[in-house]
């Protein structure tokens, strides 16, 4: 699951993006891909190729030989990839790079440089609302004496995610074995937005969480307090964190904002 460190410095971006603009931008250059590559998905009329998917899921294999190729696993992959085409295309719209650009750079890894150039530049525009109060430095000293373990249920199907809601708030027995373990975290170890929710819910306590296409039922199973330095020995990298954490959400919702306004079609096999 896509929960802990998801956008660690907004760099885990950039993770696999090389051969998969690349082969966007072939496409674009006259070095497309062959008439049979199917097309498993739109972004704004730019295709999306079955062995793009292909390419990035055996990248990430690489990465983490315990994953394994699921559908969930491809959908995950492909949302991430979506997500990548809304970035690059905004990124061309703002006039950081032309599109004539593409076959000359790519030699000098061009699309990596340019998600690093959009991403300071976002940074620059959120810096207005980039600052840690007293009261956020604390509840964030606060948090990190916790360790929490979570228990998580994920679908794209709201109505599943309520019913069973329902049925374990009316102390029914939930038929389902999707769940999944998540620790005992610390408050530091998380960057979804999903886990700094479900963190303030107390033991037992359950919750439907919308994080979007996905919706979550969250519990916490336990937390464990953790002893800590004292706050003001810990406050200056606190302060750095609490400036991390919402830089994340500002992009996060800058994000959900372009994929909602985007013309998204997904290619079902």
């Amino acid at each position: 699951m896509r929960l802990i460190k998801r956008y660690p410095g907004f760099f885990y971006l950039i993770f696999f993006c090389g051969m998969i603009i690349f082969l966007s931008a072939c496409s674009k250059c006259g070095l497309g891909k062959a008439d049979s590559d199917q097309i498993v998905a739109y972004v704004n009329k730019e295709p999306i190729f079955a062995s793009d998917l292909k390419r990035s899921m055996a990248l990430k294999a690489r990465q983490d030989p315990l994953m394994t190729t699921t559908p969930d696993a491809e959908q995950e992959q492909l949302d991430m990839m979506v997500e990548r085409k809304l970035i690059i295309q905004e990124s061309l719209r703002m006039g950081l790079a032309s599109q004539d650009s593409f076959v000359q750079t790519i030699k000098t890894f061009w699309e990596q440089n340019l998600i690093r150039e959009f991403l300071n530049f976002k940074k620059k525009e959120f810096q207005n609302y980039l600052y840690a109060t007293d009261t956020e430095i604390r509840k964030y000293y606060d948090n990190l004496g916790k360790r929490v373990t979570f228990k998580v249920l994920k679908s794209r199907d709201k109505q599943r995610i309520d019913a069973i809601y329902n049925e374990i708030k009316q102390n029914k027995t939930a038929e389902t074995d999707d769940w999944d373990i998540i620790g005992p975290v610390g408050y530091g170890d998380i960057t979804s937005n999903v886990l700094y929710e479900a963190f303030q819910l107390v033991e037992g306590q359950f919750k439907v969480i919308e994080e979007a296409p996905y919706y979550y039922l969250v519990t916490v199973i336990q937390k464990q307090d953790i002893t800590l330095k004292s706050l003001e020995t810990l406050r200056p990298e606190i302060e750095k964190q609490v400036l991390a954490v919402k830089e994340q959400r500002l992009f996060d919702e800058w994000l959900k904002a372009e994929r909602k306004k985007a013309k998204i079609k997904i290619i079902a096999n």
